[in-house]
């Protein structure tokens, strides 16, 4: 992918530059010119530069976190803290570990390292571009989201294949199924914040976001359903066991956890039936359609990802508004009759 990310990288230079922590010339980075002929090429950054460039978004990223309240908070705090001691350890003295005089770093580090292995050194800076958000922000936006997706399950899923798997590309394809999730539901949240303790919204969530899974294949049409089963057999054909192929088919219909669970509070109705509504919706509107060809729109530069991710954000939250107020406007009715109305009375078809 780098070759796809050398103006996400050449921000993440300038703004590591900006902070006085980065010197390109020592480091042996390109510089802007360098960066300019590599585009033109085709080629990206090499594994050295990359390296280099992930230890410096680390360093950033926990200085920028100890300037935040995020390591006090004890659901981000307490969780990181016991994982990073041995077990005898926090058994004998977990008491004393609220205490710990490093506990503050300890834990930024933690966070600020779990988020750049994961998702790359420029998931944060490229939101806090975009978005005009604080790195905090974006983190904690990370943290919910990898819990409310069970991304740590689904992660060592595919890289318990790594060994297994002849097929690279294949395998590759698995990892960026799971952090497109991540990173879509990451968005979301950053969108939707919630203050203070996060523990029950990720439950709500998380919850939400496994029966819509389980119960994916009912609530799609025909056509969804084909195109997910071709795809399950095509990786079942590379290898990947059946449980893992059906569960990355059915993901990228997941990016719309979030708000079929925000709307099914908001409503009073069972998750399952906004699913229903909201893809009933979908298909009629031919918004699915529409996110394709939007995942097919060229981005080369910053800008035209900015534009082609500032539609798809649109869409999705199209598909939000329309759901919620078809089901608010027909609050006894079965939900695919309650799309039906709403379409009805807005001269849809």
């Amino acid at each position: 992918q780098a070759p796809e990310l050398l103006y996400a990288y050449e921000d993440l230079m300038a703004s590591l530059e900006a902070e006085g922590l980065l010197d390109r010339w020592s480091e042996r980075l390109p510089s802007a010119e360098e960066m300019g002929e590599r585009r033109r090429a085709g080629a990206g950054l090499e594994r050295p530069e990359l390296a280099v460039l992930v230890a410096y978004a680390k360093r950033s990223l926990t200085d920028a976190l100890l300037e935040s309240p995020l390591p006090d908070e004890p659901w981000i705090a307490e969780p990181e803290l016991r994982g990073y001691f041995p077990p005898a350890v926090v058994e004998r003295f977990a008491h004393l570990l609220d205490g710990h005089p490093l506990r503050r770093e300890l834990v930024a580090t933690l966070v600020a390292n779990d988020v750049v292995n994961s998702l790359g050194p420029t998931f944060v800076s490229q939101l806090v571009a975009e978005r005009t958000a604080a790195p905090a922000a974006v983190v904690r936006a990370y943290r919910i989201a990898r819990e409310a997706t069970g991304a740590v399950a689904r992660w060592q899923a595919v890289e318990a294949l790594d060994a297994a798997l002849g097929d690279r590309a294949c395998y590759w394809r698995l990892v960026r199924g799971v952090d497109a999730l991540v990173g879509a539901t990451a968005r979301w949240w950053l969108a939707h914040p919630v203050h203070g303790d996060a523990t029950n919204a990720v439950r709500e969530h998380r919850d939400g976001l496994e029966r819509l899974e389980e119960a994916m294949g009912d609530l799609r049409s025909q056509g969804w359903c084909a195109a997910a089963g071709a795809e399950e057999a095509r990786l079942c054909d590379a290898g990947v066991p059946l449980d893992v192929a059906r569960r990355h088919a059915r993901q990228p219909a997941l990016v719309h956890a979030p708000d079929l669970v925000d709307v099914a509070r908001i409503t009073g109705r069972d998750v399952l039936d906004v699913a229903t509504a909201a893809f009933t919706l979908g298909d009629a509107l031919a918004l699915e359609w529409l996110e394709r060809e939007v995942d097919e729109l060229p981005a080369q530069t910053r800008v035209q990802r900015w534009a082609v991710q500032a539609v798809r954000d649109d869409l999705l939250e199209a598909r939000r508004v329309l759901t919620c107020r078809a089901l608010e406007e027909s609050p006894g009715a079965p939900p695919a009759d309650a799309a039906a109305a709403a379409l009805e009375r807005r001269g849809g078809t």
